[in-house]
């Protein structure tokens, strides 16, 4: 086979390739603004629930740590002085217990006895979605979720006394 019908095989062939592979190139816009978080309860609603034996689920406890590991969360119907956990307090170390943790990715939900949990938006949001009750906590603050006040109807209006 002689030297250019070999070079315009090769030619040919990444060409080929580049087609069947479908690269694409994508390039920031300077200009995109993210949207905003969802409000918590929309959040709890929403995010597809997680299986939850990939979290400890069969035990007494259903535990995660979020992806960049700045928050545990275990959900546990133990009562009492002592809670049986797979950590102890501040065992945040890369040989420690919280390592171990499965991670609860990014807009995923998990739930327990009524309570279900996501992590998002930099922390875990947990909540009862029935009762309109919940909590987001991060490394950096927190924030309570409470139901709707409700509002009273307007007392009814007194008959017109014109003669």
């Amino acid at each position: 086979m002689d030297p250019m019908r070999r070079i315009f095989l090769g030619i040919l062939a990444a060409f080929v390739l580049l087609a069947s592979t479908a690269c694409t190139v994508t390039q920031k816009d300077p200009d995109y603004v993210p949207p905003a978080p969802l409000p918590v309860l929309e959040q709890l609603k929403s995010a597809p629930l997680t299986d939850p034996a990939t979290l400890g689920a069969g035990q007494d406890y259903l535990s995660f740590v979020t992806g960049d590991h700045n928050v545990v969360c275990s959900l546990t119907s133990a009562r009492g002085g002592h809670i049986n956990l797979p950590y102890e307090q501040n065992a945040f170390s890369a040989a420690g217990p919280i390592s171990q943790l499965p991670v609860l990715d990014d807009g995923k939900n998990v739930e327990r006895n009524g309570l279900r949990c996501s992590a998002y938006n930099g922390g875990v949001a947990c909540g009862n979605i029935s009762a309109g009750v919940g909590f987001f906590i991060a490394r950096d603050r927190y924030e309570l979720i409470l139901p709707a006040a409700k509002t009273a109807s307007p007392a009814p209006s007194e008959a017109s006394k014109t003669p």
